[in-house]
């Protein structure tokens, strides 16, 4: 571990402090991660000029950090992101004030667990930042037979962070396969020599209030309970603490079914479903 620090303060005002971090270096078996940041007024309206590099192969956690047993992890990250401005442009989304950019790349990863019988692999993924929003260019996702391609955009995120704003999402899915059997019989497989869950210990689902997600779904074939439905497409949205199905369609039994419907958790106590 490398660090070069200095912290100043000419007088008058803690808020005259400079935090200048110009070189911090670390190194984790052969992955390297790479700090250098200036901090100013750290007390009325913090000013950053930082950049970040990391670069991760997953694989070598393991060999730092316990992984529960059954449990495995690889595949490569890189991350390499630049932030500069105030605090308080990034509060009031002015984005000529502030500079954002920079790209996080995942390749090749494989993550399994207890319950489930295959690994969740994400063969490409990239995401480049930008003041305004985060770019997720593609991220290729496989489970078994399952496949999804994820495109999309997440805004206001800077907000979200250091203020709990509003975080905003569109993003579309595209499958030729998706088998949710697949998922609920392996994550609800039991040890036999455990007594049930309590029902009294059950609680709901709190969906956060602070997201609006809208996600566009087109899957070619969708197998839900062994029943196989063909061409289905519709959207899902997150907002005001609910979950929607909106217009949801597919083909079944040589005819078609649409279905919307809402879960609402505004108050968790009596969650409110609507099909």
């Amino acid at each position: 571990i490398n660090i070069k620090l200095n912290v100043s303060n000419p007088g008058g005002s803690e808020d005259n402090t400079v935090i200048d971090i110009s070189k911090m270096h670390f190194s984790m078996i052969g992955n390297p991660f790479d700090l250098n940041a200036i901090v100013r007024n750290p007390v009325s309206d913090p000013y950053v000029d930082a950049r970040l590099f990391a670069r991760l192969d997953l694989a070598d956690i393991s060999k730092v950090y316990p992984l529960e047993e059954n449990e495995a992890l690889q595949g490569l990250l890189d991350a390499d992101v630049t932030i500069k401005g105030r605090q308080s442009a990034f509060e009031r989304q002015q984005y000529e004030k502030y500079e954002v950019n920079g790209s996080l790349l995942m390749k090749d990863f494989e993550y399994s667990m207890e319950g489930y019988d295959n690994e969740f692999s994400i063969k490409n993924a990239k995401m480049n930042f930008t003041p305004a929003y985060l770019d997720l260019l593609n991220l290729d996702f496989l489970y078994a037979e399952s496949d999804m391609v994820l495109k999309g955009k997440i805004e206001n995120y800077i907000p979200y962070y250091i203020s709990d704003g509003i975080l905003r999402g569109r993003f579309t899915a595209n499958s030729n396969i998706f088998n949710v059997d697949q998922f609920v019989s392996s994550s609800q497989e039991e040890d036999p020599g455990m007594a049930p869950q309590d029902e009294e210990e059950l609680t709901a689902f709190k969906v956060p209030a602070n997201l609006d997600m809208e996600i566009s779904a087109v899957f070619r074939e969708l197998v839900y309970d062994s029943l196989s439905i063909r061409n289905v497409r519709g959207k899902l949205l997150v907002r005001d603490e609910k979950v929607m199905m909106s217009k949801l369609e597919g083909g079944i039994f040589g005819g078609r079914v649409n279905l919307s419907g809402s879960y609402n958790t505004y108050n968790t106590d009596t969650p409110l479903v609507d099909m």
